[in-house]
């Protein structure tokens, strides 16, 4: 693998990681009883002691999210995937970068 490309891979590494780390700091924070936030619903999953999430019914909210898989393991069924997600016959591309925030 060349080094560009091992760059690459490891700034998307460090950007997944860096909002995985931002959403456990906000926790931490809201555990110490410095303030309360908006997280995304997975924020639930590890939630501190004594802290609590309720949902807001009427915020909503549209999120991009996007399907992500190995370059080399593309099989049938994650073509079948990505066209039941996409509601349509996916145009599923390796070679797409990923959005930035």
């Amino acid at each position: 693998m060349s080094e560009p490309v091992q760059r690459s891979r490891l700034r998307r590494f460090f950007r997944a990681l860096s909002r995985v780390i931002a959403v456990l700091l906000v926790l931490g924070l809201i555990a110490a009883g410095l303030g309360c936030s908006i997280l995304p619903a997975s924020a639930g999953q590890r939630l501190p002691p004594g802290v609590r999430l309720v949902r807001v019914p009427d915020l909503q909210l549209h999120v991009p999210v996007n399907l992500v898989w190995r370059r080399d393991s593309h099989t049938p069924v994650i073509q079948r995937f990505a066209e039941l997600l996409c509601g349509h016959k996916a145009e599923v591309r390796a070679d797409v970068s990923p959005a930035t925030p």
